[in-house]
């Protein structure tokens, strides 16, 4: 059995599309344009271990990079021996996540670039 206000029907507007809530209030656009090879690094370039509150990251390889970019947890290599996804120049991935500095990037030359924005 339900109580009250525990669910509700799909609302759509008159085309028929859907309201859903993300709950995003603002983003955050910035690049990190050293990402080596030598050592997995946070996403923003760190490797402290600061919090930053997030709901979404975009990212996208630089379309001018001359290797790939690997993305994943702190266990992410160069090789892809450390799971994760590999983004080639001008690839884009999309991660829902709730703190930015879980996403970790290696490359395999130096001092590529990987764009990205984060939704909070």
């Amino acid at each position: 059995a339900h109580s009250d206000n525990e669910w509700t029907y799909f609302q759509t507007d008159l085309n028929g599309s859907l309201y859903t809530t993300h709950g995003m209030t603002g983003m955050v656009s910035d690049v990190n344009s050293d990402v080596d090879g030598s050592e997995a690094q946070q996403l923003d370039g760190s490797t402290s271990g600061l919090d930053v509150a997030c709901k979404r990251v975009d990212l996208m390889a630089t379309h001018d990079n001359t290797g790939y970019i690997w993305v994943g947890d702190s266990g992410v290599t160069a090789n892809g021996g450390g799971g994760g996804m590999r983004l080639a120049p001008g690839d884009f991935y999309s991660i829902d996540v709730n703190n930015l500095n879980d996403i970790w990037v290696i490359a395999t030359e130096n001092t590529e670039n990987i764009h990205y924005i984060y939704f909070t």
